[in-house]
This record gives C-alpha cells, sequence and structure tokens, in this order.
C-alpha cells in the first residue's frame, strides 16, 4: 500500500491524522534537555540529604556503603513526624526502586524498564490535597517491536526507544488514615505539550488499546505513589510505618517549601 493509501486508510477506519501523528513523532525525535526541561532532578546528594531526614526519626532505617550503595533495613519504632521534601521523595522512591529487581511500568500490556527523575510537588492543601509530578525516564524499545506490522509499522519504526513522561495527579486525602485516591491531571512526553501528547496517546490508543491520556497518566503514577504512600494490598514506605508509630500520611507547606509528612501522633 502507498503511503498516500495508508494516511486514507488510518482516517477512514482510526480516524488518525496521519500528518499530524507524524509531526508529534518529530518532535518526540527531538533532544530532551534534561537540566531545562525538568527543574527537580534528584541528584545524589538528594539521596544522602533523605538518607538523614529518614534517620533522623528512624535510626538507620538507611543505610549506605561504598559496596553496596543505601538499602532499606527493618523499620524501628519512630521518634517523632518524619518530613521530606518532593526532592527527598524521590530520592527516597529512587532508592527503593533500585533495591529491587528491574522496575517495571505497564503501558498497553507491556513492561518496560524506567528510571524516576523528578517528583515535585504543588497546590498544596494540607489535609485536603496535593498534585504530584512524578518524571520517568521508560526504556521503550520493546515497545516499539509490537508496532512491526501494518498500520502500527508506520509509527512504530519512528518513535524513539527513550521516552521522558511527565506525569501530574492529584492525591486528595481520604477520611480514615493513610487512605487516598489519584486523579491524573496531564500528561506530557518527551517535547510534547498535554495538547500534543493527548492526541498522540490518542492515536496509539486505537492499537495498543492502553487508555487515554488520563488513564495513563493514572497508570504511570500509581506505582511511584502506591510505593510512597500504600495501599492494604500493596504497603507502602508510610503504610509500613503504621507498626511502629506512623499515624497517617499528610502533604504541607513551610516557609514557602512543600513536604510530604508522615505523622506521629503523641498521646
Amino acid at each position: 500500500m502507498s503511503f498516500g493509501g495508508a494516511c486514507i486508510f488510518l482516517k477512514v477506519k482510526y480516524d488518525i491524522n496521519v500528518f499530524a501523528t507524524i509531526s508529534q513523532i518529530k518532535t518526540l525525535n527531538q533532544t530532551v534537555n534534561e537540566e531545562k526541561k525538568f527543574d527537580n532532578i534528584i541528584t545524589e546528594e538528594d539521596k544522602a540529604s533523605a538518607q538523614a531526614s529518614i534517620n533522623a526519626q528512624l535510626e538507620n532505617l538507611i543505610t549506605y556503603s561504598a559496596e553496596d550503595g543505601y538499602k532499606m533495613s527493618s523499620a524501628v519504632p519512630m521518634k517523632g513526624t518524619l518530613k521530606l521534601t518532593d526532592k527527598q521523595v524521590g530520592a527516597l522512591l529512587k532508592i527503593i526502586l533500585e533495591s529491587s529487581n528491574s522496575p517495571k511500568v505497564n503501558i498497553g500490556g507491556n513492561d518496560l524498564g524506567f528510571d524516576i527523575l523528578q517528583v515535585k510537588f504543588s497546590e498544596v492543601e494540607t489535609n485536603v490535597k496535593s498534585d504530584v509530578n512524578i518524571v520517568a525516564k521508560i526504556d521503550a524499545s520493546s515497545l516499539k517491536e509490537k508496532f512491526s506490522s501494518f498500520p502500527l509499522n508506520i509509527i512504530g519504526k519512528r518513535i524513539p526507544s527513550t521516552l521522558y513522561v511527565s506525569a501530574t495527579v492529584t492525591i486528595q486525602k481520604g477520611e480514615s488514615p493513610f487512605t487516598y485516591t489519584l486523579t491524573g491531571k496531564s500528561l506530557e512526553i518527551n517535547n510534547l505539550d498535554a495538547k500534543q501528547t493527548e492526541s498522540f496517546i490518542k492515536t496509539i490508543d486505537a492499537f495498543l488499546k492502553c487508555g487515554d491520556a488520563k488513564t495513563l497518566c493514572e497508570r504511570v503514577a500509581k506505582p511511584f505513589i502506591d510505593g510512597l504512600i500504600g495501599t492494604e494490598e500493596n504497603k507502602g514506605f508510610a503504610l509500613s510505618l503504621k507498626d511502629v508509630g506512623a499515624t497517617d500520611f499528610n502533604f504541607e507547606t513551610t516557609d514557602g517549601v512543600n513536604y510530604f509528612v508522615v505523622e506521629k501522633t503523641v498521646a
């Protein structure tokens, strides 16, 4: 089938504008300047800072050696309420992920390897909610292999092997301790803005059934938020401290700095 015929086929059968999609893919392939695009990137210094803050309230919970790097040990009784900045939270999640074997994120039924680059809090309302932005650097090479046959090959061969996925979600506190709801707010991939990303995901969803941009945003962010807070099925960092004195989680802003808080209520 000629390229022109393929364009007509995709428009009629899937309502896909191939020219708009190719323009989006061209933008996707532009080099992503990490330091310029993401202003809260996690550093090695953040890991040391997170270790110090956490160990101040949970003695030796995080250990470090030149040979083994950062490791999590068994929790001991909390001394008091723990407050972590968004960069410290990012560092904590990075430590947790690095201690697991080849962490994956599922997109369209495909498990893809990733690294976490950034966590950033905004729109914080204590005892109510906070927006959380998570940037993951995803290895999409195995996803490209799914795009080998027509009509996916028209798109797949042009998608870069590395995708920077920036997912912003709203975390709404529940009425009971350690409960919350997660709602997708915006999704951006590489140098596409939110509107372009929404259009591109709509195209991909026609073939992969991965959901719309909001669904994918929630799917990308959920493993990180569950890892930070936790659920009854999958105890995360905050909920795992319940047995050693933690009473709830929260977000707060103090002197212009946003914090994730693991509370310990003193009787």
